[in-house]
């Protein structure tokens, strides 16, 4: 998803960790990612990029 969005993996950890990004786990522990949140990192990256702070 960090490639989708050209964000790095850091960030996607770091709105996990702040409450933002929802995410479940696999049994291996990788990061599955629904649309809530695809939706949700949507959000953020364009408000990033019009300035804003984010949440």
């Amino acid at each position: 998803m960090a490639e989708r969005f050209g964000v790095p993996a850091t960030a996607l950890r770091f709105y996990e960790d702040a409450g933002l990004l929802p995410a479940d786990r696999t049994p291996s522990g990788c990061r599955v990612y629904g649309e809530d949140a695809v939706e949700r990192l949507a959000k953020c990256v364009r408000r990033r990029g019009a300035g804003r702070q984010i949440p």
